[in-house]
């Protein structure tokens, strides 16, 4: 692998390819084979999540790529967020009933653990599984965080995978809060305070 991946701005067009390889990096995360243990229903639930985020960080020029869809980045700016109605109403159609009230209330906590101003927001970011380990996790994130750095704004995400708790911690970002899963794993929320 080259040291420094080519990244690029993803275009209309590549948002089912971006849903596609995040469901993918999250098929073996602890949060989602809780939640949707059937590995086929698990990918397809996941892509379905994360059209959405796709499609409003290519909206908004913020959603990154390496390669052939290798690694993807969905950032977004201050103030942009999917529709939460439409993620509830996909969760309660996918959801086991016995799950659900506990996960809305986990995602709900997690929701107000965002800062109160203005900030950016990195939903997902993942890497094709067949390309774990070559560091693409790493460039997306250092490319990104210039766009919140140049704003000077701090940055949020929630963590479903505690494994990958180092590399947030390696670029700057501090575990605000370990939020319980009534019975299932955590999410972990995670802020990169204003660089500099």
């Amino acid at each position: 692998m080259p040291a420094s991946p080519d990244i690029r701005t993803a275009v209309p067009g590549e948002e089912e390819a971006l849903a596609a390889t995040v469901a993918l990096a999250f098929d073996e995360d602890p949060v989602m084979r809780f939640i949707w243990p059937d590995p086929a229903a698990r990918r397809e639930n996941f892509r379905a999540m994360a059209l959405p985020y796709a499609g409003l960080a290519v909206a908004c020029g913020t959603a990154q790529v390496i390669g052939d869809f290798a690694a993807v980045a969905l950032w977004l700016p201050p103030g942009r967020d999917i529709d939460g109605a439409a993620a509830t109403a996909l969760l309660q159609r996918t959801l086991s009933p016995a799950l659900l009230p506990a996960y809305l209330a986990q995602g709900a906590r997690v929701g107000a653990l965002h800062p109160a101003g203005p900030h950016w927001y990195l939903p997902l970011i993942g890497a094709d599984p067949a390309r774990f380990g070559m560091g693409f996790g790493g460039a997306l994130l250092a490319h990104g965080l210039a766009m919140p750095d140049r704003a000077g704004l701090p940055v949020f995400l929630e963590s479903t995978n505690p494994a990958n708790l180092g590399l947030y911690r390696r670029h700057g970002f501090q575990l605000v809060e370990e939020v319980p899963g009534g019975g299932g794993p955590p999410k972990f929320a995670l802020l990169r305070d204003v660089a500099g």
